[in-house]
């Protein structure tokens, strides 16, 4: 006899669940344990196991969809049992229900990105009473959340931890066996950014704005065409949509960058599986600077190489002079009013040529950070198509943050202006309230 899949209470309080996302279809054949789906609440995401074997039958409630405890979510059973009296539904393959209709008196928004401008613009949106969809090609949280400043800092602040371990002895403090498990500090970063990640998810629920997973791009000036992960493809028509796309880390024209695999991005040098014995950082802005200074504490010999006559170049000359004495004072050794030839390939990792001076010097390294800024990521939403107005990817805004296409904005990274998680929060509370009849 087919078994029932019921929602959980994970809370004294919980009332009710969101169906996040299915990972077993049906037809699948699934084990005891087996995690089924994702459900969502006010507060966090959670994962259902299945406590019977069987083949997944027939799923009642579907992604998107809100279930009381204890509701019923699926049908476990033997392959062609029948439940409820009728044959188990089709597979997971058929074509899906089509989307409900608008709803009376409500403005469509759609918001393209769910980074800290869009997921702000998309609760600002439902506070003021939109019917909001937010398409995400990724994770909720955008690069900062993800890929950017909360895992920097996750890591940075393991690096301290283990830089005061060593000055305790100057202060009389013998801390013995100092090490490193760098499996654990991957381990506590990831953990940090999912316990985030999962609190977005959770704003979404309590603001009931509809997630879609894909990638959107405009088939006309109030459709997008949404290309999801399993490769279907549907049109969504709003009445407004706000752009907050964000930015992917720029690569430079240097020969031999793209084809090194030990070359990488900051998002690489988040995720490196062991800590690199030698690091060579193309860029001494913010993120090359945080980086080069968290795997120097880490007991990485790490040199940056900077174009610009100055370390961080758009800060305080004096304090950028202050930092450079002190990460030379710790082992990093730092090259201004230098470039990068090329890149070659080596037994330890890569060769890097840096012309300074009039003279070309040769450094090998392990890991080589490519940290030179940031550009827009805008490039897949068919811009050019629909008329909307921007600089080689860089769209134009009024004060609005309106885009010369009536009921389109735009904010955050891809304005290719500010490029800070706070900026886009801003632009994305001012574009909800203009999009929603606010002034």
């Amino acid at each position: 006899m087919a078994v029932e899949v019921k929602m959980p209470q994970l809370g004294l309080t919980m009332e009710e669940g969101t169906v996040t996302k299915w990972l077993k279809q049906e037809g699948d054949a699934v084990k005891a344990g087996d995690i089924l789906l994702e459900i969502t609440t006010d507060k966090l995401t959670s994962e259902v196991a299945s406590e019977a074997e069987g083949i997944l039958l027939k799923i009642v409630a579907q992604e998107g969809e809100d279930v009381p405890v204890k509701g019923i979510l699926a049908y476990i059973g033997a392959a062609g049992e029948q439940v409820g009296g009728a044959p188990a539904a089709a597979p997971a393959s058929a074509a899906q229900a089509a989307p409900a209709p608008k709803k009376a008196g409500k403005t469509t928004v759609a918001v393209i990105g769910g980074g800290p401008g869009g997921y702000v613009a998309a609760i600002r949106a439902a506070q003021l009473g939109g019917e909001v969809t937010l398409i995400e090609k990724n994770k909720l949280g955008g690069t900062c959340l993800n890929v950017g400043c909360i895992p920097t800092k996750a890591i940075l602040h393991s690096a301290e931890l283990l830089s005061e371990v060593e000055e305790m002895a100057g202060f009389g403090i013998a801390a013995e066996g100092k090490k490193v498990d760098w499996g654990k500090v991957q381990g506590k970063k990831n953990a940090i950014t999912n316990q985030l990640v999962s609190g977005v998810t959770g704003l979404m629920k309590a603001n009931k704005i509809k997630v879609v997973e894909g990638t959107a791009s405009f088939a006309s000036k109030d459709t997008l065409m949404v290309e999801k992960k399993d490769g279907s493809r549907e049109n969504l028509s709003f009445d407004k949509i706000i752009i907050a796309a964000g930015s992917v880390p720029a690569v430079p024209p240097i020969p031999g960058v793209k084809e090194n695999e030990n070359c990488v991005d900051s998002t690489g040098a988040l995720s490196f599986e062991s800590i690199p014995k030698t690091l060579l950082v193309i860029g001494g802005g913010v993120i090359g600077i945080e980086l080069a200074t968290a795997y120097s504490k880490f007991g990485t010999k790490v040199t940056v190489v900077e174009a610009m006559p100055k370390l961080l170049p758009m800060m305080d000359g004096e304090l950028t002079a202050q930092l450079r004495k002190m990460m030379e004072a710790k082992g990093i050794q730092i090259m201004t009013e230098a470039k990068v030839q090329s890149v070659e390939p080596s037994i330890v990792g890569a060769k890097v040529n840096v012309e300074a001076g009039g003279a070309v010097q040769s450094f090998e390294a392990e890991k080589v950070l490519v940290a030179v800024g940031r550009r827009t990521d805008t490039a897949a939403l068919n811009l050019d198509a629909v008329g909307i107005e921007n600089d080689r990817g860089r769209i134009a805004v009024n004060d609005k943050m309106e885009t010369n296409i009536p009921n389109v904005y735009a904010i955050g990274d891809c304005l290719g202006k500010v490029m800070l998680a706070h900026v886009a929060s801003a632009q994305g509370e001012i574009a909800a309230e203009n999009a929603l009849g606010e002034e």
